[in-house]
């Protein structure tokens, strides 16, 4: 993997539209919109499932390993 400086962007992805997340794959259930032009990721299942209701948005892009979002 390639080296980068602190600072350095890497990545930029508004996440406003569907098309933005083109390629993020989605493990669990989860509801993924985008009201106001922002992603919106909510859970649809019970929090009383507890690990049963988690769920990940994957992005399909490799980052650095001390990567800050």
């Amino acid at each position: 993997m390639a080296k980068y400086r602190p600072g350095t962007l890497i990545c930029e992805n508004p996440l406003a539209m569907k098309a933005d997340v083109e390629g993020f794959r989605l493990e669990g259930q989860g509801q993924i919109t985008f009201p106001e032009g922002r992603m919106r990721m909510a859970n649809v299942r019970d929090p009383s499932e507890a690990e049963k209701a988690n769920f990940v948005y994957w992005c399909p892009q490799d980052s650095p390993s001390d990567v800050a979002i």
